[in-house]
């Protein structure tokens, strides 16, 4: 089975790609990993790389035909990258999303080098500024090179908002889908509508709490008058 995971930039995509690679017994790639390569060689920001790849289309064309080919080759295969839903078209098709001021909360918290290249760091605005700034940027390159808004849900099988979820939480909603998927494939039948997993305020990490019985107190009827 392919999957393609796209979505919102710090939403737990490379973590769980990876997770989700192995669970499957397949390889992963990182679009994004690839973009952030690049950019290093240049002595870019990622946010810089990106906006120098609106006039020079070619910093993405290029990583698109390769994921276009591998996976065109493979039955087995985990691809993290904001187009990939797109370039690898059989595959089955997830998306996760995130809130900014969270996702700018992780990427104070992550210490990762590569994490360096991604925004402007000096403070939580700052950084969420340059997400924003981000994503702007792939929603003009690719609707002017593709005419995709892959920011688009009607894209995707799977929407997964991943704000207040664990990793492990994450992996276990997708392969929950991923065992649906293939029985209805087994079967002949359509995958029907889009599924989406809002994020729940109890994770498995996080015990549930009772509530509390009432007192069955029965209430005393006044004197009329």
């Amino acid at each position: 089975m392919i999957i393609t995971i796209s979505g919102y930039p710090v939403s737990g995509k490379t973590t769980v790609g990876k997770m989700l690679a192995k669970k499957l017994g397949g390889p992963y790639y990182s679009i994004g990993g690839i973009r952030r390569a690049m950019a290093k060689e240049k002595g870019m920001t990622l946010e810089e790389f990106n906006r120098y790849g609106e006039t020079h289309p070619n910093t993405d064309r290029e990583v698109d035909a390769w994921q276009a080919k591998r996976g065109a080759e493979l039955t087995t295969a985990v691809f993290e990258g904001r187009t990939a839903f797109h370039f690898v078209p059989h595959s089955v098709k997830l998306f996760f999303e995130v809130t900014l001021p969270v996702a700018a909360h992780r990427i104070m918290r992550d210490t990762a080098a590569h994490r360096r290249f991604e925004a402007n760091w000096s403070n939580l605005l700052s950084v969420e500024r340059s997400l924003k700034s981000r994503m702007a940027s792939d929603t003009k390159r690719y609707k002017a090179f593709y005419g995709l808004d892959i920011f688009d849900r009607r894209h995707y099988d799977l929407v997964i908002n991943t704000t207040r979820q664990h990793p492990e939480d994450t992996l276990r909603a997708i392969l929950t889908y991923l065992a649906k998927v293939k029985q209805k494939k087994a079967k002949g039948d359509k995958l029907g509508v889009k599924h989406v997993v809002v994020h729940k305020k109890v994770t498995s990490r996080t015990k549930k709490v009772q509530p509390k019985k009432r007192a069955n107190i029965s209430k005393k009827k006044l004197p009329k008058g």
